[in-house]
């Protein structure tokens, strides 16, 4: 019989059938020979049932063969009998072997705990991995209780199962998909590309809680990863370092320490946007940063950074938006940066000294400068005048010094210019008869002398006009009441002398405060000032209308809501 599995395919077949011509008359005898076969029942075939009727019938016959005599031996009954055993018979010889599923062809001798060890370990250590109170752990057993096969696909569905339960997947805002029977591609946040590998990792503003585990280095094709406005704690990990294709990195709004710009950063030279403004990290800028010669987006805004801005920064030739306010980086600016495609840079509260490099002006594209609350010193250079894009100028709260340069008049794009605060002398230069868009005018609190300039109320656009604590003279200008969107004017603390001009019906409909104290102006409030008041569009009105010999005439409450003995 070894014949049957052993041999070409004819001998085997000559040998199957000489097989079932055997057991069929071996069968015969059993059936026709009362006492062939001892006491013993005959076995046939269980058939699953169609209906009772059909079971009933089936168990008759079958006792009927049983109870059978020698005599008898060509019933119909036995001979259906027979019929049904042979090809039984020759079915159960006929039929191949069942193959094993495409899962069990992967693990090869292995079990499937052997296979996944053997793709996994070179990601985590097995200690790790048979520890089911870790992340990597659960994930490992997830992975246990699913058939899955291919070791990229295995690398992939760990990578983030880890850091599901790392980052208490539980209660994220949104998990649908997630560990279910559906490929990890359609899980929510995750896109992949048609391999499928995982390119795109968006999970903001999810409630993930925990840790971000390096074995999300297993996500090798990832070109956006953004975990921003969740819990996310700990350190940048350095698994980051192998995701060579990242473009997007978004950890903003999170709790996350330590170094700002780790190694595992730096290294990455397709990187286009690293936001990390809004968490606790600390260290320095490093040279390191000039590698990142793709980069578009530095934020790292509101943060323990310190130290100094390295020079390498002007390698960034790429960089458009440079985010490093609410800091602690101190020094100075370097010049380098004049070689950078800025649109937009933001250093403000920080410490930073010394003067505002000129090359800083060269950058044509620029529309932000924010550089308030430092420690700044120096002059505005004239370059001013080539930002002729410029829309947000901030230089407050700083030392710088000198006189405004005529040049700003240039920058007709303005919208924001605060150069309050600062330590400016001379004349406020009246260039702003070209000017457009600009809302918000601040210069209070600086050592400026001469008039009020009337082209500053020419600009159709403006609404918050600071001029507080300084030394200006002359009369208040008759076009104070041009603009229809003013809001506040703020001219108290200076030497204004004159009398506060009347207005047409109509004007200064959206004034809300009027700050005159402090000041040498004489006479009386203006009839059509107090309407103002009267008709609930001003809200405050100060004046030097208080002690006995008051400066200016005014009703107290009803017109001037505030009065001062002014001491100029």
């Amino acid at each position: 019989m070894w014949s049957l599995f052993f041999g070409d395919s004819h001998q085997k077949s000559e040998a199957m059938n000489s097989t079932i011509l055997f057991l069929a008359m071996a069968m015969t005898i059993m059936l026709l020979v009362p006492g062939a076969h001892g006491q013993q029942q005959p076995k046939v075939r269980k058939l699953s049932p169609k209906s009772s009727s059909a079971s009933s019938s089936a168990s008759s016959s079958a006792s009927s063969s049983v109870s059978s005599s020698a005599s008898s031996s060509n019933s119909a009954n036995s001979c259906d009998d027979l019929e049904m055993i042979i090809a039984d018979l020759e079915s159960n010889l006929c039929s191949p072997a069942p193959t094993p599923g495409p899962t069990e062809l992967c693990y090869g001798d292995d079990t499937k705990e052997e296979y996944l060890l053997s793709i996994l370990t070179s990601i985590t250590d097995e200690a790790i991995l048979l520890d089911e109170d870790t992340p990597q752990g659960m994930a490992f057993d997830y992975l246990l209780d699913n058939d899955i096969c291919g070791k990229t696909t295995i690398e992939q569905r760990y990578g983030l199962a880890t850091l599901y339960f790392a980052t208490n997947g539980l209660s994220w805002t949104n998990n649908e998909g997630w560990l279910g029977e559906n490929q990890e591609c359609e899980w929510y946040g995750v896109i992949c590309d048609t391999n499928p590998r995982a390119t795109d990792l968006v999970l903001a503003t999810n409630n993930l809680d925990g840790k971000v585990p390096n074995e999300i280095s297993t996500l090798f094709m990832l070109e956006k990863l953004d975990l921003s406005a969740n819990s996310i704690r700990d350190t940048i990990p350095d698994g980051l370092s192998l995701l060579t294709r990242l473009e997007v990195l978004d950890l903003q709004k999170n709790l996350l320490e330590g170094p700002a710009f780790p190694n595992s950063i730096t290294g990455l030279s397709t990187l286009e946007s690293y936001r990390v403004n809004s968490n606790s990290l600390s260290g320095t800028v490093p040279s390191e940063i000039g590698n990142l010669q793709s980069l578009e987006e530095l934020w790292a805004a509101d943060n323990e950074v310190t130290g100094t801005l390295p020079t390498e920064l002007g390698n960034l030739i790429r960089l458009k938006y440079f985010e490093l306010q609410e800091n602690k980086i101190s020094g100075a600016l370097p010049s380098e940066i004049g070689r950078i495609p800025l649109e937009d840079i933001r250093v403000y509260s920080n410490f930073l000294q010394n003067t505002i490099p000129s090359q800083l002006f060269s950058v044509t594209s620029l529309r932000s400068i924010r550089f308030e609350k430092n420690f700044l010193y120096g002059p505005l250079p004239s370059q001013i005048g080539l930002l002729t894009d410029l829309e947000n100028l901030r230089l407050q709260e700083n030392n710088l010094s000198g006189q405004i340069p005529s040049e700003i008049g240039r920058t007709t794009s303005l919208e924001t210019l605060r150069l309050d605060n600062n330590f400016w002398v001379g004349t406020i230069p009246d260039v702003f008869q070209y000017f457009e868009n600009l809302e918000f005018f601040d210069i209070s609190n600086n050592l400026l002398t001469g008039s009020i300039p009337t082209t500053l109320f020419s600009i159709p656009a403006i609404r918050l006009v600071y001029m507080s604590n300084c030394s200006l003279s002359g009369a208040i200008p008759e076009e104070y009441a041009n603009p229809p969107l003013l809001r506040d004017l703020w001219l108290d603390g200076n030497g204004i002398t004159g009398t506060v001009p009347s207005i047409s019906s109509g004007k200064l409909e959206n004034l809300n405060e009027l700050l005159l104290h402090d000041n040498f102006v004489s006479g009386s409030m203006p009839e059509s000032i107090c309407d103002l008041r009267f008709e609930d569009f001003l809200d405050d009105l100060w004046s030097d209308c208080g002690g006995l010999n008051p400066k200016i005439a005014c009703d107290f409450p009803n017109c001037c809501n505030r009065c001062f003995e002014a001491e100029c």
